[in-house]
């Protein structure tokens, strides 16, 4: 593995959650490669790594 090959590649990765007037859409199409020598962080709000998909 060479500094700059892809290691994760999604794409139009989408979540939500409820349905109808209480859906709540966390992710809508979203893309994303992360590559060898990079650094990366989520961030969200207080508590949300204790909710699974």
């Amino acid at each position: 593995m060479a500094i700059g090959d892809i290691l994760v590649d999604v794409q139009a990765v989408a979540k939500h959650y409820g349905d109808g007037e209480t859906r709540v859409d966390a992710l809508r199409q979203v893309d994303l490669q992360v590559r060898a020598g990079e650094v990366i962080a989520l961030l969200g709000p207080s508590g949300l790594a204790r909710r699974r998909f």
